[in-house]
């Protein structure tokens, strides 16, 4: 299964938000091999009680055999968006089926580990964030556009690629 990630878009209704992501939607339009799914990881809704619960009920529903991934906006690694990581870790644990967590918000591609899953978080569409050692501004806004490639295998393999579109 090939799924394709964006994240961080800020759809400001400016002309520059507009165009780089035009860019990056044309570019996933152009591939030879369509993606079998688009995954956008903004800012959607933050209840979080209500989410662990309703991710739960999914996974629980899901038929045996079947590998999930779990996508949120904030990364886990940022203890300031998740109060109470040993809940979401106590759920991973409960539902072996979740290959990985895949989110955005951090504005630069980045690979950890989160209750002995992998934790991807994809690149933004809107700007790149410059590491400490980087330089002094955060924003870097000449860097162009970025997107996630997941491909997840049959023997549930995840292996992910990052791309930027020029």
């Amino acid at each position: 299964m090939l799924l394709a990630q964006i994240s961080d878009l800020h759809l400001d209704g400016s002309d520059r938000a507009r165009d780089r992501t035009s860019r990056v939607m044309d570019h996933l339009r152009s591939l030879p091999r369509p993606v079998d799914a688009l995954l956008v990881t903004g800012d959607i809704a933050d209840h979080a009680a209500e989410t662990l619960a309703w991710i739960d009920a999914t996974l629980g529903a899901l038929p045996d055999g079947v590998p999930a991934l779990i996508a949120f906006h904030h990364p886990l690694a940022d203890a300031t968006m998740l109060q109470e990581p040993e809940r979401l870790a106590a759920l991973l644990d409960a539902h072996p089926r979740v290959v990985a967590v895949l989110t955005g918000h951090a504005h630069t591609a980045a690979a950890a580990t989160f209750a002995g899953r992998p934790l991807i978080v994809g690149p933004a569409v809107t700007w790149t964030l410059r590491l400490p050692w980087e330089g002094d501004r955060p924003a870097d806004r000449d860097q162009p556009p970025g997107l996630a490639f997941h491909v997840l295998g049959e023997d549930r393999r995840l292996t992910t690629h990052f791309r930027v579109v020029l």
